[in-house]
């Protein structure tokens, strides 16, 4: 009795943390940190020249106030959720009158750096103010940005006079272009929302970060996948990525892809795929049909089910980055125009998905575009862009690493 109440307890803690199939690993997730934590960071108060300029990280910025006669601080709130941020990293808060009992709050909320386009400025009485265990006062409040799709939390905060000195001290002895200013309220932002799942028999964690707090985990280009060991807290032993980009993790001796990623941060599904170490390389002859791509919504799937025309296949490895890549493109569009009864190109990019949809937007391509996987580099040995692979009607590998000036003769 005793020994099957421990085998039951052992498989509760096995399904509740992650369990495997074949060569798959599927790991549970939970809640670690969220926007509504009641810990949060302060950040200072800048003041606003005359000219109307501001410093973030050392740049300088022009920004448009609502009233040139009135004196402002700035805030920069951190916050990663806008694509193209006119400030990388910052949804700046303009303060109107900072030393007074009841300033006012303007928002960035278009992220254009005119404040005087965002609506009625915002304005917190103290009798609202709560107290936190630290003694502080604040009051919570949030934003609906990108068009009600994010939620943004923050807190306003008066600090006692001689909890205002000390950060005052501290911020001065910081270089900085800017002035830190002794404001009336201060602002601090929570953390991101996080969650955490651990590898049974290794120390490893693997977190999801939720980047523009908006409750779901998988969107690409903004949220982050973060592999470490629990047992070293320093930068330098963890990986970090950006949803969309090919993930592989080592996790002992094997290899894992990321292949499912649950977008309410529950779960996460990791595959094993052939170590780079190992000899499974492709060559002229075999069949590249279950070599993995990711299309640019990040679903995995293969070059079979990419290649639906019955065509031969020109596999383009290539990049936005890569300056050969570009020189070449007039032509390689000439060849697709010419033999596209006969060829069907697939553009395997080595990149993250929003830059190769503005490449491919920007240049008119007309031919599939997917992401490389890592597994997939390996067995085909691409080791330098661009690189052309052509396979037959079937998927077999007809030419490795062919040069553009010899596809016409193996196509026609």
């Amino acid at each position: 009795m005793i020994k099957n109440l421990y085998i039951i307890i052992i498989l509760l803690i096995v399904i509740n943390h992650s369990y495997s199939q074949d060569d798959l690993l599927h790991i549970k997730l939970t809640l670690v940190d969220s926007i509504e934590s009641p810990r949060y960071k302060i950040t200072p108060v800048f003041e606003v020249k005359r000219n109307n300029q501001v410093y973030r990280s050392k740049r300088k910025y022009n920004i448009k106030v609502p009233n040139e006669d009135i004196v402002y601080g700035i805030a920069h709130l951190y916050f990663n959720g806008f694509a193209n941020a006119s400030i990388p990293n910052s949804l700046p808060v303009l303060i109107e009158n900072y030393k007074d009992e009841n300033p006012l709050f303007y928002f960035d909320n278009n992220n254009n750096l005119d404040f005087s386009d965002d609506g009625e400025p915002k304005m917190y009485s103290e009798d609202l103010l709560e107290v936190d265990k630290h003694n502080y006062r604040y009051l919570y409040h949030h934003l609906y940005l990108d068009e009600g799709k994010t939620k943004f939390g923050f807190v306003i905060l008066k600090l006692s006079q001689e909890e205002k000195l000390n950060r005052l001290r501290s911020e001065m002895q910081t270089k900085r272009k800017e002035k830190v200013v002794s404001a009336n309220y201060w602002i601090g932002y929570y953390p991101f929302n996080k969650v955490r799942g651990e590898m049974l028999r290794t120390q490893n964690i693997i977190e999801l970060i939720d980047i523009n707090s908006n409750l779901k985990y998988d969107d690409v280009d903004m949220d982050r996948v973060v592999f470490k060991n629990q047992n070293k807290v320093e930068k330098e032993f963890q990986d970090k990525w950006t949803v969309g980009e090919s993930i592989i993790l080592s996790i002992g001796e094997e290899s894992y892809e990321i292949t499912d990623l649950d977008s309410r941060g529950e779960r996460i599904t990791l595959q094993k795929v052939a170590s780079q170490s190992q000899d499974l390389k492709l060559h002229i002859g075999d069949n590249a049909n279950d070599l993995v791509v990711k299309s640019l919504r990040s679903k995995m799937k293969t070059i079979g089910q990419t290649a639906t025309n019955n065509k031969k296949v020109l596999l383009y490895f290539w990049g936005s980055w890569c300056t050969p890549c570009k020189a070449i493109l007039p032509e390689l569009k000439q060849i697709y125009s010419q033999y596209t009864n006969e060829l069907e190109i697939i553009a395997v990019a080595k990149d993250t998905p929003s830059k190769v949809k503005a490449y491919v937007k920007k240049n008119k391509i007309s031919w599939q575009n997917v992401l490389a996987t890592q597994s997939m580099l390996s067995s085909l040995n691409v080791t330098s862009y661009p690189t052309f692979i052509l396979l037959d009607s079937n998927g077999v590998i007809m030419n490795e690493k062919v040069n553009l000036n010899e596809i016409e003769n193996l196509v026609r």
